[in-house]
């Protein structure tokens, strides 16, 4: 759902996708991009996110706080910021995702490692998952593994609004 009331001054595939104004995200920095940071970059019209980084769930856990009494929700109740990790750090804090995922963010974003361990679990929330690439190699395998979780040819699929 839409976020913002505010005309969309740019109209790209990301604003168009996760309903934003302006094509702007923030990037998430461990332990520097935290709730109120991501809330005042939501409530201005791009994508606030939280840098779970290493992925400290306490850190986490008052970092959404922060944002969620910072900003406002869509109609659905899902937060209005994402929230970023670390992808090694990640695999070694079980059940840091599932908590995360629950709150319902508007993304969240995979750095520094394969992001396929985790891409059912979050498209299974319904939450989309940005991933950070480095190597134009691995943009082919993340759009290969991307093929096999969503449906091709309908609306939902790789030519449709999804990717």
């Amino acid at each position: 759902g839409n976020f913002h009331s505010t005309k969309i001054m740019l109209a790209t595939r990301l604003t168009q996708k996760l309903g934003l104004a302006h094509p702007i995200v923030s990037a998430p920095m461990a332990l520097a991009g935290g709730g109120k940071l991501a809330a005042a970059v939501s409530e201005a019209g791009g994508l606030g996110m939280i840098g779970g980084g290493y992925c400290d769930k306490a850190w986490v856990a008052e970092q959404l706080d922060i944002a969620e009494a910072e900003q406002r929700h869509n109609e659905q109740g899902a937060l209005n910021v994402g929230c970023g990790f670390i992808t090694w750090a990640l695999a070694k804090t079980p059940g840091l995702l599932a908590d995360v995922l629950e709150r319902q963010p508007r993304a969240v974003m995979l750095s520094f490692g394969d992001p396929a361990p985790f891409a059912q679990q979050i498209a299974d929330a319904g939450v989309p998952l940005i991933c950070q690439v480095r190597w134009p190699i691995k943009c082919r395998i993340l759009f290969i593994a991307l093929l096999r979780l969503l449906p091709v040819g309908d609306s939902d699929g790789p030519t449709g609004s999804n990717v």
